[in-house]
């Protein structure tokens, strides 16, 4: 039997620890015996007391946490659960009636058929986009070809035009001087080409500074020539054959000094009739040999008739 008061074995009823027993009365025993007790005792009485509350609160709240988590795990294997069933039901195929079945492969067949047919449409539209890209691709080369052969006999021109530049070269004293010197002599004579050569050769320039100067000078031998008719025309009478003539002999070409007997603008028959009064004022002639004359002299018939009766025969 154990000490209701201390909790000690009693040996035959008496408490040998707080001398408890069981005839005693239990108040005024306690509380006397309470007042005798040490303090240290029922503080550790007390420190025993609350250790034991605190761990069944503490074992208590380790057990629901453990509860809630096998909650949770439960519901977790709830859903995936569900989950699979909602799957394996999602997948597992409906059952169709044969008509339902029929007119679902009619649509399809449907379908089908008008996607071939926009295929087709498309195919098409794109042959056509091709055929039209290659027509103008080949219209674009085409053109391009033209301006490259365009563009080609503009750069040839071109080439050849400089190709036809003189050489740039350097002068020398002779040369320029002889260039100053045709230049004023073109500004109070008339000069073939051939004859401004001469008449600086006879100055002193060696030729190469003439033949210099000749070919720098700029002169025009077609207006020389006509320069050189009107010349002769004021000192003396000529015909156009003889005119032609004393041209050629000045040295220029026969084509510049016919350009200048076409164009000095002479009346042929005065020409006429001035060689008539020139050959009869230094010598007599008859009519018939004053024809013959002016028909030796380049005149015409006609002309030498016209002179003839212009000085009185």
């Amino acid at each position: 039997m154990y000490c209701p008061n201390c909790g000690t074995q009693t040996n035959n009823g008496v408490c040998p620890k707080c001398g408890y027993t069981e005839n005693s009365n239990w108040t005024t025993f306690n509380t006397s015996n309470s007042q005798q007790t040490n303090p240290k005792k029922k503080s550790k009485a007390t420190y025993i007391v609350v250790g034991v509350v605190a761990f069944l609160f503490v074992f208590g709240a380790i057990s629901s946490r453990g509860n809630k988590n096998r909650s949770a795990e439960t519901s977790n294997d709830n859903n995936t659960t569900s989950s699979t069933t909602t799957t394996a039901t999602t997948a597992a195929p409906a059952e169709v009636a044969p008509d339902e079945s029929s007119s679902l492969e009619s649509d399809a067949e449907k379908k089908e058929s008008e996607t071939t047919k926009k295929d087709k449409s498309a195919k098409k539209e794109k042959s056509t986009k091709k055929e039209t890209e290659k027509e103008t691709a080949s219209t674009k080369d085409t053109t391009t070809a033209e301006q490259t052969t365009t563009t080609t006999a503009t750069n040839t021109t071109t080439t050849t035009t400089t190709a036809t530049l003189p050489p740039v070269s350097r002068t020398t004293v002779g040369e320029d001087n002889a260039l100053e010197q045709a230049l004023s002599y073109l500004r109070t004579s008339s000069f073939s080409y051939s004859g401004l050569i001469e008449q600086l050769e006879y100055h002193g320039y060696t030729h190469d500074e003439a033949v210099y100067a000749a070919d720098n000078c700029g002169a025009n031998w077609y207006e020389q020539s006509l320069k050189a008719t009107q010349s002769y025309l004021e000192t003396s009478s000529f015909s156009y054959n003889s005119l032609v003539e004393q041209l050629e002999f000045a040295g220029y070409s026969h084509d510049e000094a016919v350009y200048g007997a076409d164009n000095c603008g002479a009346d042929w028959n005065e020409q006429a009739a001035k060689s008539a009064q020139s050959y009869i004022s230094v010598m007599s002639f008859s009519r018939e040999e004053l024809i013959s004359q002016l028909e030796f002299s380049g005149f015409t018939p006609e002309q030498a008739a016209y002179g003839a009766s212009a000085v009185g025969y």
